[in-house]
């Protein structure tokens, strides 16, 4: 085998490029991108190009399609659960924006809706020390109510969960055996990190992504 591609799946257009070992060339095939199963395209153009692999270097911009809403693109039904009174972090952010002095700036929209964020009363200082065992009871009312309302996914992020993630583990634990198919993401397995918004933010992210590429991985792995 002499041949090395490079994919990249967009929002429109599925891009090849194949790189002959032997020959020292390139070639380019471009095919529509299949929104709704995106390995279609990958396959329609290895296809097309005709070619024996030795290596395929993947990239996309389905993530970045779906947070500027593509069409075909379905969003997924993501919940927060987070320590009492810290909801809203993931929407105060920082102080940090483009124009510092615009009266009239306005932030986008949080990827989770104030409706989507559920609190629970639990506390770890920033030593790591347990202040405020969490309330079991209260997790398992909360696990219910998540799981009659379908979500796709849920982000569990606590206060210095980075320094103790007892909490977050034990929560993680009794959603799943309350509703054992929901996609579950803490935040100390993605960002074990100081800092609530920096935190809270990335492993939003991570969880809205994970439902579309996780499904598309699955996918290709077949």
């Amino acid at each position: 085998m002499r041949y090395r591609i490079g994919v990249d799946i967009g929002g429109t257009f599925t891009d090849l490029v194949c790189f002959d070992g032997e020959s020292n060339t390139f070639s380019v095939v471009k095919v529509l991108t299949d929104i709704k199963n995106p390995v279609r395209s990958v396959i329609r153009a290895i296809e097309y190009a005709d070619i024996d692999l030795e290596t395929i270097i993947h990239a996309t911009t389905l993530g970045t399609n779906i947070f500027l809403g593509q069409e075909g693109l379905k969003k997924p039904k993501l919940a927060l659960i987070t320590t009492k009174g810290f909801r809203d972090v993931i929407e105060i952010g920082r102080q940090r924006r483009p124009k510092l002095y615009d009266l009239f700036f306005e932030k986008l929209k949080p990827i989770v809706l104030r409706r989507d964020r559920y609190e629970v009363r639990e506390r770890i200082d920033s030593q790591g020390n347990v202040i405020i065992p969490i309330d079991e009871e209260e997790m398992k009312r909360i696990a219910a109510e998540i799981c009659k309302k379908r979500y796709d996914v849920v982000a569990i992020v606590f206060l210095h969960s980075y320094k103790n993630s007892v909490h977050e583990f034990r929560t993680k634990k009794i959603i799943r055996d309350v509703c054992r198919e929901l996609d579950i993401v803490i935040s100390y397995e993605i960002d074990p990190e100081y800092k609530e918004y920096e935190r809270a933010s990335t492993t939003v992210v991570n969880a809205f992504l994970r439902p579309m590429m996780s499904k598309y991985f699955k996918r290709s792995h077949r």
